[in-house]
């Protein structure tokens, strides 16, 4: 649902959050575990992770994006990995060892010393908490592999994410807006259409609600849940709700879903905190009833790359109730 799914659905690959540091989820099981001991490609300098990304780590269970959430964490498949995985921190939200976990989170790809990278020591199971990746682990990845992709990561810290020579002919291994202002992915290629990012309302109150999906997040002040946990109810001033590691990479405009019997206040969206950069501002009108629920849009400030994102009430008590909110591209 976040990006394009590959219709692939061998096994898991990592697991991290920004890669959950943990073993594939309950029915994550290999259907041919012989299948990792098949190289993909002949690996060399310039090889390409990412097939061998679609080949270990598609499927619904593992590192693609569905149903608003990604339950490896992180989307190894859609355009744009290496701005996701570059400098990123990890999170360990899901470790069943958290306490051997270090202090300073592991970068997904570090670039000042690429053999600490998460993406790396999961594969060579040299990382301090959670399982090494993909399962099982032994045996993991044929060397060839974990080579191509070591080599990979050197070429996305060279290229600083940008994709540059990643991603073949096509031109997807790179940020949608990389190589030209049209979206396109380099010079010459056709423009990259990224599906709508959809987040239920209900997910700031954590992955065990309504229909999260695996999405996490947190809540401030005293708004409730709505009958049957599908949707936020007494959203007001001050209140805020907010939703971890959301990939925000080529998203220019955000439609939300919401009720409201009478008029006043604002619904703003901010990254990072309730006080973070300013995305956008929704001033809900009336829909008739708090039970009668439509749809709105509004321009919001593109921004690449994973962040946590904020939804502030402002200027009154009941600003609306929420349902959902939607980041797609113009």
């Amino acid at each position: 649902m976040f990006r394009r799914i590959h219709p692939l659905h061998h096994a898991c690959f990592f697991s991290f959050l920004g890669l959950l540091a943990v073993a594939c989820p309950q029915g994550g099981a290999l259907e041919d575990p012989e299948r990792f001991l098949e190289p993909v490609d002949p690996v060399d300098e310039t090889c390409d992770a990412k097939p061998i990304f679609e080949a270990r780590c598609a499927g619904s269970i593992c590192h693609t994006a569905e149903g608003g959430s990604v339950v490896g964490g992180v989307d190894l498949l859609a355009p744009g990995v290496e701005q996701r995985l570059l400098g990123m921190p990890a999170t360990y939200a899901n470790v069943s060892n958290p306490e051997e976990c270090p202090d300073q989170p592991e970068l997904l790809i570090d670039p000042d010393d690429p053999a600490k990278s998460l993406l790396l020591t999961k594969i060579f199971n040299t990382h301090q908490c959670g399982s090494g990746m993909p399962t099982p682990n032994p045996p993991g990845l044929p060397e060839n592999e974990r080579a191509c992709i070591e080599n990979w990561v050197a070429k996305v810290i060279e290229t600083g994410g940008d994709g540059g020579g990643l991603g073949g002919a096509s031109g997807t291994g790179g940020a949608p807006s990389t190589g030209g202002s049209d979206g396109t992915g380099g010079s010459g290629d056709p423009p990259i259409v990224l599906d709508p990012l959809r987040i239920q309302a209900e997910c700031a109150f954590g992955a065990a609600v309504g229909d999260c999906s695996g999405t996490t997040g947190s809540f401030l002040g005293d708004v409730m849940l709505e009958p049957g946990d599908t949707a936020v109810g007494y959203f007001s001033d001050g209140n805020w709700l907010s939703y971890s590691g959301i990939d925000l990479t080529g998203y220019d405009r955000l439609r939300i879903r919401y009720a409201k019997e009478s008029t006043g206040g604002s619904i703003e969206v901010r990254l990072g905190s309730a006080t973070g950069t300013l995305l956008g501002t929704f001033t809900p009108t009336g829909t008739a009833s708090w039970s009668t629920y439509e749809d709105a849009e509004i321009e919001i400030t593109p921004v690449d790359g994973v962040h946590d994102v904020y939804v502030l009430a402002t200027g009154i008590m009941y600003v609306a109730n929420l349902d959902w909110i939607e980041f797609f591209q113009q």
